[in-house]
C-alpha cells in the first residue's frame, strides 16, 4: 500500500515577502531572468498550497536546476564572479522556496534570504541600502518568530521583540565592526565584473560628437581637504587622461603609461584625501602636480594609476606639488607638435595669422586666447552639428562648442604655430558642501582644457575659462539654471551675478537637503563602505594603540567575544523579557492566586493548576476555569478576543483569604 507524501509546511505569509525584500535590492545587477525565475517559483508554491497540490517531482527540480545553469552559462559566458555566482544562487533560492517541507527548511530560506541581501550590498553600498538591510534585519527576526512560534504572540509585540534584540546586540556589532580584522579593503573587499558605475570620462576625446549633452548629477569622487588649505576653483583642476595623438577628429591617450619618478626633493605643498566611486579603471584623479603615494604609481603625463582597477569605493590620500615638470625630450616635443595629414588649411592660415606679431610661445598663446574672446565664441552644453570636419566648423561657423571643442581646437591652434600642447581630461571646480566640509565632483563637472610648454614648463591654458568664466566659477549646475530661464548666453559685457543665481524657496530647501543627503554619505563612504585596514589602524592610532598587528587583533577580538558571551550567559537570565498580553494578565492572575496561599509551582501547567485551585477553593472554580480557558485559547490558539476578554476578567479577579 503506497502513502500518501506529507503535505509541506505552509509558509508562513511574512515569508514571501521577507523573500521579495531580500531580492529587491539585486534587480538593478542582474539578469531580468533570474527575479522572474524565482518569483515564478514562489507564485508555484504558493498556488499549490492553496490547491492542495503534491510536491514536485525530482525530476522536474533537476531539469530546473540544469535550465537555471545552462541560462546563467549563455547569459555571462562563465559561472565565475559576483554576477554569475549570485545569478544562479537566485535561481537556487526559487527552487529551495519550492521544495520546502518542514520548518527547518522555512528557517533555512530565512538564512539564504540574508545571503541574498549581502548580495546587494556588494552590488550597492550607500547609505540607503544599509537603512534597507536594517530594516530587513528587523522583518527577518519576525519571520523567524512566526516560523519557531505559529500562534500566540501578536505580530506588534513580536516586532517589539526584534527591535529589543537588536538594541541589545548593536553595541557588540559596533565593537566588533569597528575592531574586527579587515582582509582586504572596502566593506566585503569584492569586485564585481559590471562597470555600471563609470564616471563617464574617456581615453578618447571626440570634439563635435554630441549635438546635446545632458550633465549627469552622479557623484564622481569627493575630496576632504584640511580646513583652510583648499584651493580657489581655478586651480581645482584633477588631472585623469593625457591626450597626444590626434588624426583631426578624435584625440586618444597615450599608448603606453611608463612609471616616472619625481626628484626626491620634491615638496609636497598640498595634500588632500579622495574618495572615487567605482570606475573599472585604474585612472586615479590627481591635482596638478601629483607627487607618488602607496599603493598607487605616477605614470607618463603626470598621472596617478591604481594598482588594480577601482571596482569599490576607494579612499587614497593624495599630495601635490606646485612646481610643474621641467622636462620635455626632443622625441616627446615632436609628438606634442605633429599635426593630423588631412588638416584643413583654413586652419593653418588661421595659425599663421595669429603667429605673426607674435615672437614668444607667451605671445602666441595670448594671441589665440583673444581670437575666441573677439569674434564671439560662446560655450553652450547644446552645440550645433559640427559634420565630417568639426575643427573647421567650430572655429569658422559655428563658433559655440563644449569644453572639448575649446580644448582641442586651442591644442591644434597651439601645434600649428609651433608650440607644444596636449589635451588633458578630467574634472574641474565641484561643489562645496558647507555640511560635510568637503568638496562634492560630480560627473557634470568633467572638463577638458589644454597644456602648452611655456618656459621650459607644461602650463595649463583653459580656453573655456576664458570664454566663460562663469562654468567654472559656478559650475555647470549654474550653466543649466541659466539656460533653463532663458539667460544663457549672457549678453555682452554681463557677468554672472548672485541675484541672476538666486534660488526659489523649494529649490533652496532642496538644494540644503541634498548637502545633508551629501554629508551623511560622505560619512558612510569614509567608515563603513571604505572602511578598510589602513582606515582601522589609523582608528586604533587614535585609540592609543600604536603598535597594530592583524594577529594581535584578531585574539583581542576573540578575548572580547569569549567575555562578551560570559556576560550574556551570566546576566542574560536577569533580563526582563517582552510578554504577550495574555501571559502578563495571566501572571498577574496566579500572583493574586499566591497571596491567598495557592501559588502555582513551576512544573504545573494551567490545567493542572486550575484543577489544584478548584479543589482547595470550590468558591474560585468558575472563575479560575474561565480565565484558564481564555488563556490557553489566547495563548495557543491565537483567540485575540480570548485575550481582550481575559485581561478584563483578571482585573475583576480579587480572591480573599478564608479565615
Amino acid at each position: 500500500m503506497e502513502t500518501t507524501p506529507p503535505k509541506p509546511t505552509a509558509l508562513p505569509t511574512l515569508l514571501p515577502i521577507l523573500t521579495g525584500f531580500s531580492l529587491l535590492p539585486l534587480a538593478d545587477h542582474l539578469p531580468w531572468w533570474t527575479l522572474i525565475f524565482a518569483a515564478a517559483l514562489l507564485s508555484w508554491r504558493i498556488g499549490a498550497e492553496r490547491r492542495s497540490l503534491p510536491p514536485v517531482h525530482l525530476s522536474v527540480k533537476l531539469c530546473l536546476v540544469l535550465a537555471a545553469l545552462t541560462a546563467v552559462y549563455a547569459q555571462f559566458h562563465t559561472l565565475r564572479g559576483a554576477e554569475p555566482g549570485f545569478s544562479f544562487f537566485v535561481a537556487m533560492f526559487g527552487l529551495k522556496i519550492l521544495e520546502a517541507k518542514t520548518r527547518r527548511d522555512l528557517v533555512v530560506l530565512v538564512l539564504l534570504s540574508y545571503i541574498a541581501l549581502l548580495g546587494g550590498l556588494v552590488f550597492a553600498q550607500s547609505i540607503v541600502i544599509g537603512l534597507y538591510a536594517l530594516g530587513f534585519l528587523v522583518l527577518s527576526l519576525v519571520t523567524l518568530g512566526t516560523i519557531t512560534q505559529p500562534v500566540g504572540l501578536p505580530l506588534k509585540n513580536r516586532f517589539q521583540l526584534a527591535l529589543a534584540l537588536l538594541a541589545k546586540a548593536l553595541p557588540l556589532a559596533l565593537i566588533a565592526y569597528l575592531l574586527f580584522p579587515r582582509l582586504a579593503g572596502g566593506l566585503w573587499g569584492m569586485t564585481t565584473t559590471s562597470h555600471t558605475a563609470e564616471t563617464g570620462l574617456s581615453h578618447v576625446l571626440r570634439p563635435g560628437a554630441f549635438t546635446r549633452l545632458i550633465p549627469s548629477r552622479r557623484v564622481a569622487f569627493r575630496v576632504l581637504f584640511k580646513r583652510g588649505d583648499a584651493p580657489p576653483s581655478d586651480k581645482r583642476y584633477f588631472r585623469v587622461y593625457v591626450m597626444t595623438r590626434t588624426d583631426g577628429r578624435v584625440w586618444r591617450a597615450q599608448r603606453h603609461e611608463q612609471e616616472i619618478a619625481r626628484p626626491s626633493a620634491t615638496r609636497a605643498n598640498l595634500s588632500y584625501t579622495l574618495l572615487l566611486q567605482p570606475t573599472g579603471r585604474r585612472a586615479l584623479p590627481a591635482l596638478d602636480w601629483p607627487l607618488p603615494i602607496p599603493g598607487a604609481m605616477l605614470v607618463t603625463g603626470d598621472l596617478l594609476r591604481a594598482s588594480h582597477p577601482v571596482d569599490h569605493l576607494f579612499r587614497y590620500h593624495a599630495r601635490a606639488t606646485f612646481t610643474p615638470p621641467s622636462s620635455l625630450t626632443p622625441a616627446e616635443r615632436a609628438r606634442d607638435l605633429v599635426l593630423p595629414q588631412t588638416i584643413n588649411p583654413r586652419i593653418l592660415r588661421l595659425a599663421q595669422h595669429l603667429a605673426d606679431g607674435a615672437p614668444t610661445a607667451t605671445a602666441r598663446v595670448a594671441h589665440t586666447l583673444h581670437y575666441f574672446v573677439a569674434h564671439g565664441f560662446v560655450y553652450t552644453l547644446a552645440p550645433p552639428p559640427m559634420g565630417r570636419d568639426p575643427l573647421v566648423t567650430f572655429l569658422f561657423k559655428a563658433r559655440r562648442g563644449y569644453c572639448t571643442d575649446y580644448a582641442a581646437a586651442f591644442a591644434t591652434l597651439m601645434r600649428a604655430e609651433g608650440v607644444p600642447s596636449r589635451v588633458v581630461v578630467g574634472y574641474a571646480g565641484g561643489t562645496y558642501n558647507p555640511v560635510g566640509h568637503d568638496f562634492i565632483v560630480r560627473a557634470r563637472d568633467a572638463h577638458a582644457w589644454t597644456e602648452v610648454w611655456l618656459k621650459n614648463h607644461w602650463r595649463r591654458v583653459d580656453p573655456t575659462a576664458v570664454v566663460a568664466p562663469a562654468a567654472l566659477d559656478y559650475g555647470v549646475g549654474a550653466i543649466l539654471r541659466l539656460t533653463a530661464q532663458g539667460r544663457w548666453p549672457l549678453p555682452a559685457g554681463q557677468t554672472v551675478t548672485t541675484r541672476l543665481l538666486a534660488r526659489s524657496l523649494w529649490s533652496a530647501t532642496r538644494y540644503r537637503l541634498m548637502l545633508w543627503h551629501d554629508a551623511f554619505t560622505t560619512t558612510w563612504d569614509d567608515w563603513v563602505a571604505n572602511y578598510n585596514w589602513r582606515r582601522q589602524e589609523r582608528l586604533l592610532h587614535a585609540l592609543g594603540w600604536r603598535d597594530v598587528r592583524r594577529v594581535s587583533l584578531a585574539g583581542a577580538v576573540f578575548i572580547f567575544a569569549m567575555i562578551s558571551m560570559l556576560a550574556v550567559k551570566t546576566f542574560g537570565a536577569h533580563t526582563p523579557r517582552l510578554r504577550d498580553p495574555a501571559a502578563a494578565a495571566y501572571l498577574r492572575f496566579h500572583k493574586r492566586l499566591a497571596r491567598v496561599g495557592l501559588p502555582k509551582h513551576p512544573h504545573e501547567g494551567p490545567s493542572d493548576y486550575s484543577v489544584r485551585v478548584a479543589r482547595a477553593r470550590p468558591d474560585l472554580a468558575p472563575q479560575v476555569a474561565a480565565i484558564t480557558r481564555a488563556y490557553v485559547d489566547a495563548r495557543y490558539a491565537a483567540g485575540n478576543a480570548s485575550a481582550r476578554w481575559l485581561k478584563a476578567e483578571v482585573r475583576r479577579f480579587r480572591p480573599r483569604k478564608i479565615r
